[in-house]
């Protein structure tokens, strides 16, 4: 008999007789297993803060310009603008105009105001400050310069740009009276803040004072208290 490899011998059994070897595969748990609660917590956190952010910014207020000569003591996010001595709006931005010839200060106001912010509302900046009427912004000394504000008492159309006022104005907008323009040729010591008055009863105040176009007279805006 020839020899033949990988023969069986007499009473030996060959294994590839028997039966197969099972296949083993180690089960897959379902991704919710896998998952462990430590890693929901960072998740949740990025989820809580992108909301907050996302509604902070849909609640901000309109932002309007308010145009001055300077900007002197202003600063972009810190400076207030305070109506009654409440902070209705921020300073977001100053920027030059197109000219050069003044300053543009972007303002964020308070969305629940916003519609008082018509075309009647008056901007001025406040700050330490002596004139022939006395000395006025001493609480901005340690408080810091702000923009003061007057607001109508009804609600309107929001008006977006603004020409700010050199001084605060005397008269609340809203008071009734009649406001009047004078104009004198002569040399007058009439300042702004001076009483007008009637038989000796003071009835009204200069506002403000201006040269004419041509610089012949001086033309003074005043206002008389109703009736």
């Amino acid at each position: 008999l020839g020899y033949c490899p990988g023969a069986v011998k007499d009473g030996e059994t060959s294994v590839s007789d028997g039966p197969a070897s099972p296949k083993i595969e180690e089960r897959r748990p379902p991704i919710w297993e896998r998952v462990s609660i430590v890693w929901l917590v960072p998740v949740v956190a990025i989820a809580i803060a992108l909301f907050v952010a996302w509604q902070t910014w849909s609640e901000r207020g309109p932002v309007i310009s308010i145009s001055f000569e300077n900007a002197a003591g202003l600063i972009a996010g810190q400076t207030p603008v305070r109506y009654r001595d409440v902070r209705v709006g921020t300073v977001e931005g100053i920027a030059f105009s197109d000219d050069l010839s003044e300053v543009e200060v972007a303002v964020r106001i308070n969305p629940e105001l916003a519609g008082y912010f018509t075309k009647e509302a008056e901007f001025w900046i406040v700050r330490p400050e002596i004139s022939a009427q006395g000395i006025s912004g001493l609480n901005t000394v340690l408080s810091g310069t702000y923009i003061g504000a007057e607001l109508p008492s009804t609600s309107g159309p929001i008006e977006r740009a603004f020409a700010g006022l050199e001084r605060a104005p005397l008269t609340p907008i809203d008071q009734p009276g009649l406001r009047i323009t004078l104009r004198s040729y002569g040399a007058t010591s009439i300042g702004v803040g001076a009483p007008i008055l009637y038989r000796g009863v003071e009835v009204g105040q200069i506002e403000d004072l201006t040269l004419s176009s041509d610089g012949q007279s001086v033309i003074y805006s005043a206002f008389i208290n109703a009736p």
